[in-house]
């Protein structure tokens, strides 16, 4: 019942959120948008998925009271319920929920879902699934969109952030100036040495360091002379009074991407493996600064 008219509204939606976004909704791409944000998609929830756990949910939780008002007809002798229920059980092969909150209805359907994607996934895919999935990759779509605290994103940033989240077209395919080629979802250029992008992602990321700290009344040095280890590899930044226990705060950030070629492999296999790897070098790298000071490493994904 409604089928026709839930699939007419999803329709509309798909159309709707690409062109907001200026992503093509291929169906790949559109299975992973519309799982929710900490599920690795967009958030951009389907009414047709929704209106199983919507209705099962509805049934069960008001239907004493429809019955106790109305007297007829009995829901639980109808039938409604039990095949709602049921239709739920061929869907996924989760237990049964034993309370009738939507949201126990509904997770188990999406998490049904986005196994079903990991199956179909290759190493790429898979990798990028997990990513996105992993906890805090989707923050900054929950984020309030406040210019004046930087969490405003422009149109391209945004396009592209949503594009590499779900697996959609990028940019058209072409040889990158290293000689390598660069397919549709631009990938490579998250990773290439010849990248534009991959030091200002690096500023920008101690630029939010720098500003939140300001904010909390810790002025902050970047680049900062005199913590030179001897090597020529400095951390990126200080605070100019103690942060805690006496000790100022040293952090050193890092931008690692998880699609390139050398993390695909364990990428693939455990969420978050390449990020926290990186975080482990850079406590190594700069081992001999914590007795003095109390460093932080910080470390951007560069991909989800």
């Amino acid at each position: 019942m409604f089928v026709r008219e839930l699939e007419d509204f999803d329709r509309v939606l798909r159309e709707g959120v690409s062109g907001i976004t200026n992503v093509d909704m291929t169906n790949e791409a559109w299975g992973q948008a519309s799982l929710s944000v900490s599920l690795g998609g967009l958030g951009c929830r389907g009414a047709g998925e929704v209106a199983l756990p919507a209705c099962v949910s509805s049934l069960g939780s008001t239907g004493s009271l429809v019955e106790a008002i109305l007297s007829k007809p009995k829901l639980a002798e109808s039938g409604e319920l039990a095949s709602a229920v049921e239709e739920w059980g061929r869907r996924c092969e989760y237990p049964v929920p034993t309370d009738f909150s939507q949201k126990s209805w509904d997770v188990p359907l999406m998490r049904a879902k986005r196994e079903g994607l990991l199956r179909e996934a290759d190493q790429v895919a898979r990798a990028r699934l997990l990513a996105a999935a992993h906890k805090e990759s989707g923050a900054w779509l929950n984020a309030i969109p406040v210019p004046s605290l930087g969490t405003q994103l422009d149109p391209e940033v945004f396009r592209v952030s949503c594009a590499i989240r779900i697996g959609a077209r990028v940019c058209e395919p072409h040889t990158c100036r290293c000689g390598r080629g660069m397919d549709e979802r631009g990938l490579h250029g998250l990773s290439c040495k010849y990248s534009a992008g991959r030091h200002p992602r690096h500023a920008a990321l101690n630029d939010v360091v720098k500003r939140a700290l300001q904010r909390a009344g810790l002025p902050s040095v970047l680049e900062p002379p005199g913590l030179d280890r001897g090597d020529g590899s400095r951390p990126d930044g200080i605070t100019v009074f103690p942060f805690s226990k006496g000790k100022s705060l040293v952090w050193d950030c890092t931008c690692v991407d998880t699609s390139a070629e050398t993390h695909l492999a364990k990428a693939a296999t455990e969420a978050g493996s390449i990020a926290n790897g990186a975080e482990d070098r850079k406590r190594s790298k700069y081992s001999g600064l914590s007795a003095t000071y109390r460093f932080e490493p910080l470390r951007r994904p560069g991909c989800m």
